[in-house]
């Protein structure tokens, strides 16, 4: 029977099925949006103009259901979610001094950016700090884990010498490779080395075994 060899079709789809394992856990944590964070942004900044508003024709404003915050003072940020009670209104043209939020490129009508004079915002910016570090901690995980198993590929020309070194790595690996190496007559070879921490690899395959 033929060996079956670490092809770049094949390495190709184990590094995406090892990048898939974080992929529910990423959007959990980007759907983990800080609770009602748009009407609170929208209250603190514009509520008290809410009166005035109602009083004049709709043609002053213009209506979005959806705030699209990209900055904090100087912290740029990245997060994006809807009013919990539907379309607020927005003035048509320049904000008030005293909203402290301003529009970032007009065409877009979501694009929020928050003057956070004398921390005006900064209980805002420590959530949405946390928010995005939350994201940042699994990508970077992914980045690890991806790296490490193109590691255990690298070190081995063919997948049955690699299964030995790393059992968790049959987890990634595509359907009809596992037939093929099924078929396949093992034969004894020199078991290479490599610089990873197999143990980690393995938690992170069974984790997210465990959380499907």
């Amino acid at each position: 029977m033929a060996t079956v060899r670490f092809s770049g079709e094949l390495t190709n789809t184990i590094t995406q099925n090892a990048k898939d394992l974080f992929k529910q856990r990423i959007e959990d944590a980007k759907a983990n949006i800080p609770k009602d964070i748009a009407d609170r942004v929208y209250e603190r900044g514009l509520g008290q103009y809410q009166e005035r508003f109602d009083a004049l024709p709709s043609v002053f404003f213009r209506r979005e259901d959806t705030m699209k915050m990209i900055k904090i003072g100087d912290i740029k940020c990245q997060i994006e979610c809807k009013y919990s009670s539907g379309k607020k209104v927005f003035p048509i043209g320049e904000m008030p001094p005293e909203t402290m939020i301003k529009f970032d490129g007009y065409s877009y009508m979501g694009g929020v950016a928050l003057i956070n004079t004398d921390g005006f915002w900064d209980d805002i910016l420590d959530e949405v700090t946390a928010y995005q570090q939350a994201i940042d901690n699994l990508q970077s995980q992914r980045t690890a884990f991806v790296e490490n198993v193109k590691k255990v590929i690298a070190a081995h020309a063919t997948l049955a010498p690699a299964l030995k070194m790393w059992p968790a790595l049959w987890d990634l690996i595509p359907e009809d490779t596992k037939n093929r190496h099924k078929e396949i007559v093992e034969r004894n070879k020199s078991v290479p080395t490599v610089d990873v921490d197999l143990g980690s690899l393995t938690a992170a395959v069974t984790f997210s075994k465990l959380t499907r």
